[in-house]
């Protein structure tokens, strides 16, 4: 569960340091963690990515999809209303190797950017989303290297 809105803290420290395992079912993330199976579409692996990032959280709308090339980039607008924080997932399928993920307020200032260089971005970790009033957010998906499809999707607070 969020522990609630600003505490920013991950669920366990001890999760975010154990070694990635591997089995024949599928190949472990080494920065997550996760078993992913072998051929998983985005979709899938988000929603595993899910159930770790966006634990205890309600999804917001449908999942959005799409495919890019290198250096292409889609924006998609979302509404994010005040009386909720969010929390944004993203999943870059086969191919992708580090997709990364932008938000902007609806004055079109950049609110978070994800940082790490890998294709799982997630935003409202280390700072939360929790927008003081309603309004289209844009949510800009980038594909820094690699190229293929992915998969995003909003989370709120209950």
């Amino acid at each position: 569960a969020l522990a609630g809105c600003g505490s920013g803290a991950p669920a366990s420290a001890a999760a975010e340091t154990q070694v990635a395992e591997t089995d024949s079912s599928g190949t472990a993330d080494p920065l997550n963690e996760e078993i992913v199976p072998d051929g998983s579409s985005p979709q899938q692996v988000l929603t595993i990515k899910a159930k770790k990032y966006a634990r205890g959280l309600l999804p917001e709308g449908a999942m959005i999809l799409g495919e890019l090339p290198q250096s292409g980039n889609s924006d998609h607008l979302t509404v994010l209303r005040g009386t909720y924080c969010y929390r944004i997932v993203g999943v870059g399928g086969d191919g992708v190797e580090d997709l990364d993920l932008i938000l902007y307020d609806p004055n079109g200032v950049q609110l978070q950017q994800d940082p790490a260089q890998d294709r799982f971005p997630v935003l409202g970790i280390g700072s939360e989303i929790c927008p003081v009033r309603a309004g289209a957010y844009r949510i800009q998906v980038q594909m820094y290297k690699g190229a293929g499809a992915f998969a995003v999707g909003v989370y709120r607070t209950p």
